[in-house]
């Protein structure tokens, strides 16, 4: 069976230990994922229905969120079979070392790294400084953190300029166009 991971030209696209590594963190993301689309699922279909959408089932506000849920568990059980298949074809499973390891790798560190923005921009900015403002903050935070490329003083103003621009154009998308208020 030919590997998923290989590019056209039959050359690897990492090193055995790399292919093992990212199949380890694809099989526990994807244990992950799919709890979590099954709360969400779980979550949505506990939504109130309002009375005139009890008819119109695709109208009640937990559609969506249930149609997502159902994704995100479709989604994680792809990759779960994947990642399988690579770690049974290398003869290699998932110990707990190897699970520690995950948890210790960068790429983990990352994800919490942007999980604890997500969570700061939530709960601490919004609604406690001007959306726009927020926005900002969150996404200069993400774009600075994240830029792998050098740091220069034109790369940073550049950095601030993109920041306030998505910032604007997400606030006048949200509120002129959606015509969703903002918090």
């Amino acid at each position: 069976m030919e590997n998923e991971f290989e590019v056209k030209n039959g050359e690897s696209a990492g090193s055995d230990k790399e292919l093992i590594s990212g199949a380890r963190a694809d099989f526990i993301t994807s244990m992950v994922l799919f709890l979590f689309g099954l709360f969400v699922f779980f979550e949505s279909v506990r939504m109130p229905i309002p009375s005139h959408a009890r008819h119109l089932w695709f109208t009640s506000p937990g559609f969506f969120p249930a149609f997502l849920g159902i994704m995100l568990v479709f989604t994680s059980i792809m990759l779960f079979y994947r990642s399988f298949r690579v770690l049974r074809s290398n003869n290699t499973f998932l110990s707990f070392s190897s699970a520690v390891a995950v948890i210790k790798s960068k790429t983990t560190a990352r994800l919490g790294l942007a999980l604890a923005f997500l969570i700061m921009y939530v709960f601490v900015l919004l609604g406690n400084i001007h959306y726009i403002a927020a926005t900002f903050i969150y996404m200069l935070a993400n774009i600075v953190v994240f830029d792998a490329k050098e740091r220069t003083p034109r790369r940073l103003l550049l950095q601030i300029l993109t920041a306030a621009i998505v910032a604007v154009v997400i606030a006048v998308a949200f509120r002129d166009l959606g015509r969703i208020p903002l918090p």
